[in-house]
């Protein structure tokens, strides 16, 4: 047994490394030493970062069940003392798929959560929607920005969060899984997405807050990971339709609302785009896939994070500036 448990160490040690270790430059081998330290190569960087993503996943599969079958945000408080909003003539809104933490696939998927912190503190946000959000991740986002937070699971592997200044007061929450799981069955879920290897078989969520600003103002907020090209035709458009019809049943007259994500869409023809411009209530903005949609006038803009020349996350940073003047 003892011996057993040093070859499984020794394993896990040897994957981690694959996976966090610098990228060789000028080599091929798939473990080699540069400028003084070592280094693999880079289909051996990507494979053992996706490889040691999936075996940390173990470790939250239990959450991944959880939110299966119960279909409620984990909730994360925010830290005391944490930075308030108070009245305000506007709300930063930030929007950002953070790929688990990790740099685009094409660099070698090498760990990232650090930049994003800076990223998102010098942004300074009142609201930030996240997909692509590792579990380990999201409770260390929430107390580093001095948020509280909500925290929706869709596998073992990643979930959707929102973060909010801790003074805008969330009076409700849900969860509503867009590929068709119902509360309850997180084991038949499980099967499913595990026998499929994710594909078109990977849940996805949409989150909904009914919220109240400082000065009154009630607020719907909701953050989504829309479905790839992975998945049929109809399953996108069941998808859409069920995205659609839960923000109507959400949304009140007066409610400022707030909302968007990674909604792999980029053209009005596609069915997203298509059944969210059936709410009157909102208007979204882009960068290519990702949106962020408001009721309220707001200023747009992105940006595309890099550091050292690499691009964090492989997907931009969009933001807006929604108006709360009357």
């Amino acid at each position: 047994m003892l011996g057993l448990g040093t070859l499984a160490g020794a394993g896990a040690a040897g994957l981690h490394a694959t996976a966090t270790l610098p990228i060789c430059q000028g080599q091929q081998q798939i473990v080699g030493w540069e400028k003084g330290h070592a280094c693999v190569a880079m289909d051996t960087a990507l494979q053992g970062a996706t490889a040691w993503r999936y075996a940390d996943g173990l470790f939250h599969l239990p959450g991944a069940l959880d939110s299966w079958n119960s279909q409620q945000n984990t909730v994360i408080q925010a830290p005391a003392g944490a930075q308030r909003l108070g009245e305000s003539q506007e709300l930063k809104v930030i929007s950002w798929n953070l790929h688990h933490g990790l740099s685009q696939d094409s660099t070698g998927a090498r760990p990232q959560l650090d930049l994003m912190v800076d990223q998102l503190q010098t942004e300074n946000a009142d609201v930030v929607l996240m997909q692509e959000v590792a579990p380990g991740d999201a409770a260390r986002l929430a107390h580093d920005l001095g948020m509280q937070g909500f925290y929706a699971q869709t596998t073992a592997v990643q979930g959707n969060l929102i973060l909010l200044r801790p003074d805008i007061h969330v009076q409700e929450q849900s969860v509503t899984f867009t590929t068709g799981e119902q509360p309850g069955s997180g084991w038949e879920t499980l099967k499913t997405w595990v026998s499929g290897r994710g594909g078109q078989d990977e849940p996805r969520n949409l989150q909904i807050l009914r919220a109240e600003l400082p000065g009154g103002q009630p607020l719907t907020l909701w953050n989504t990971h829309y479905m790839t090209g992975e998945y049929t035709n109809g399953q996108r458009e069941q998808a859409a339709q069920i995205i659609r019809e839960r923000l109507q049943e959400n949304i009140q007259p007066g409610d400022l609302v707030v909302g968007g994500g990674d909604l792999n869409a980029n053209n009005p023809g596609q069915a997203i785009i298509k059944e969210l411009a059936q709410i009157p209530e909102m208007q979204g903005q882009q960068h290519n896939i990702d949106w962020i949609y408001s009721s309220s006038p707001g200023q747009f803009s992105s940006q595309t994070v890099e550091h050292e020349g690499i691009m964090v996350s492989d997907h931009p940073l969009v933001r807006a500036q929604v108006d709360l003047t009357p």
